[in-house]
């Protein structure tokens, strides 16, 4: 009889919390669709397919969902909470000898399923809106970043590759590429006016220049070339830029992969890798902490108003967001180590949440 009445209880309190948190939901991605369309559409119009205009803003949409699928648990859950605060169901639930605990748990286990989904959102779907999205602005308006430099290092059985090149619309310019062995000692240095890379045939060069080097670092003369091939040289300046630009969604996977590569990260690009990788792993919690903090503080007075309960909502998400990108910050800079970082403001706020149920 019990474990009936608490399963009553359960999907009681889940319609209380699934209404105001979809209206929030939906409402908050409404908003940022808004914004969007006032920030890009008019860099858009002079695109005729309409419908690869409205693809280009829905793709934009899923990038906020790691913000707006927390705040919005927070704010249906305080919500409902101090309604049934105010109509004091919460008196007559803790008079039949069920815990604020107790009353908890289905709100807990949804937020548990949200931080799934978040979790498995961002390492499986995002990366493929984010490459529409660039795919659709690179259609829409026809801008391309390539015409850029790159300065790279690979490690290889012989030792260290350092790349320095320029992209252009076809292949590469203004390449120079030294070869060290395992000392840091030079081998050869190619200095090239032009060059081509495909996996099947390795490297072209064009117009370059030569210089090999003796055992005893001394360079032997200069050799002028018209063209050289090294067909075993798979170096892929793309996949170089790519890896190096960690402002793009990165997966866990996607990190543990650069991270085992034979490619050579500078130490700053390291530490934000590590940051990147426990703030991923813990950053979906902000779900299960949204309910351990909202359900305590939406009960703190006997009568509370909805107003009331969104404005420590909205401080409460505000304070952890600010934490966690300060901690971030830190970690990023080496002031703090990566794991700390990347997990402490989720955990912190987490036991915070925690102790104030248990304590209610």
């Amino acid at each position: 009889m019990t474990i009936h009445l608490y399963g009553i209880l359960a999907r009681h309190i889940l319609r209380q919390i699934l209404l105001p948190f979809c209206c929030c939901f939906f409402g908050f991605l409404f908003l940022f669709f808004i914004a969007d369309i006032q920030d890009d559409l008019s860099d858009l119009l002079d695109h005729k397919s309409y419908f690869d205009i409205f693809l280009y803003f829905m793709y934009l949409l899923p990038e906020k969902i790691p913000l707006i699928l927390p705040m919005s648990l927070l704010l249906g859950t305080m919500y409902s909470f101090s309604n049934l605060n105010r109509h004091n169901e919460i008196s007559a639930i803790r008079s039949s000898g069920i815990s604020i605990a107790q009353m908890s748990i289905p709100a807990v286990a949804l937020s548990l399923c949200m931080s799934c989904v978040l979790f498995i959102s961002n390492e499986h779907f995002q990366g493929f809106f984010d490459n529409e999205v660039k795919r659709l602005e690179v259609l829409m308006t026809g801008d391309k970043a390539d015409n850029q430099s790159l300065c790279f290092s690979v490690d290889s059985d012989e030792g260290k590759r350092i790349w320095n090149l320029t992209f252009e619309e076809q292949g590469f310019s203004k390449i120079s590429l030294a070869q060290h062995d395992i000392e840091g000692k030079p081998l050869w240095t190619v200095d090239a006016a032009k060059g081509e890379f495909t996996e099947a045939k390795g490297w072209q060069f064009k117009n370059l220049i030569r210089t090999t080097f003796s055992k005893e670092w001394f360079p032997s003369a200069p050799e002028n070339l018209e063209e050289l091939t090294l067909k075993d040289l798979k170096d892929d300046p793309v996949k170089m830029k790519e890896y190096h630009n960690l402002n793009q969604h990165l997966t866990l996977t996607e990190i543990s992969r650069r991270q085992k590569s034979n490619i050579q990260f500078s130490p700053s690009e390291i530490r934000i890798m590590d940051v990147k990788y426990y703030s991923m792993i813990f950053t979906p919690f902000a779900c299960m902490l949204s309910v351990l903090l909202g359900i305590p503080l939406s009960i703190t007075q006997q009568r509370q108003g909805a107003m009331t309960s969104s404005a420590k909502a909205i401080g409460i998400m505000i304070g952890y967001y600010v934490v966690m990108q300060l901690f971030q910050a830190m970690g990023n800079s080496g002031v703090l180590p990566a794991f700390v970082a990347g997990s402490v403001p989720t955990l912190g706020f987490l036991l915070l949440g925690a102790s104030l149920c248990l304590k209610k």
